[in-house]
């Protein structure tokens, strides 16, 4: 019915077109417009399966890194499907694909270990650190370790053990601002370190995929039913204006 291929950077789905190579034969554009709408009901619900199955935290997580979708070619009507089969040649493929927007995403998706790419250690926020938005952290820390010292020269982030409920881990500390002048100035982590971080498999793209194989099965179904009807409807048109 169709091929379905899986790669570091998208999922695929391609209708192959043998499967509807009687009807095919009878009616190119209706088989067109049908096999393409089949992919649409397909996408659209594995899109709104897979955002239902979201958590509040992997929700934000895939909106920095996943997923979108399209399907091939971009039409709407059987008017549109004709057009651009008429354009491009009738034997071009109709193929829906979904891909991700960055490594995040894929990271997200597969899991793996992160490691630095610099230096030794991650920096991963920490504390109410870790709460803020991209945008404030980087305005009022800066983008790095290394950027937050030079741009406070007087309160540069120090390394320190830290025990926590999990056990003794290296932080970055630094003098909470409006503390310093005091006799015992508090402390505050900005940042933990890690050597690396496992990531764990989380968006489940490609699982919910997979448990949509009974609606892909009974849509394909509908599809045949679709097309056996509007190629009766033709015959008859052709009939009654002979």
């Amino acid at each position: 019915m169709t091929a379905l291929e899986f790669s570091d950077e998208f999922l695929e789905v391609r209708t192959n077109l043998s499967a509807f190579d009687r009807l095919w034969n009878a009616g190119p554009e209706i088989v067109a417009f049908h096999a393409r709408d089949m992919l649409g009901r397909w996408f659209g619900r594995h899109g709104r399966e897979w955002r239902a199955q979201l958590t509040p935290k992997t929700r934000k997580l895939a909106r920095r890194g996943v997923a979108y979708y399209y399907v091939d070619p971009r039409a709407t009507s059987a008017a549109q499907i004709r057009a651009a089969f008429k354009s491009r040649g009738l034997d071009q493929r109709i193929s829906g694909k979904l891909w991700m927007r960055s490594q995040v995403g894929l990271l997200l998706e597969f899991g793996g270990v992160v490691r630095p790419t610099q230096g030794r250690h991650l920096a991963i926020r920490t504390g109410r650190f870790a709460r803020m938005t991209q945008t404030r952290f980087r305005s009022e820390i800066g983008r790095s370790p290394a950027d937050y010292n030079r741009r406070n020269p007087r309160n540069q982030a120090f390394v320190r053990a830290r025990k926590t409920r999990k056990g003794t881990n290296a932080a970055l500390m630094r003098v909470k601002p409006g503390t310093e002048s005091a006799k015992k100035p508090s402390l505050e982590a900005v940042w933990i370190l890690r050597r690396q971080v496992v990531i764990e498999p989380q968006l489940r793209i490609r699982e919910v995929w997979d448990t949509l194989e009974g609606y892909r099965q009974r849509t394909f179904g509908e599809a045949l039913q679709r097309i056996g009807a509007d190629l009766a409807k033709e015959v008859r048109s052709a009939r009654s204006i002979a």
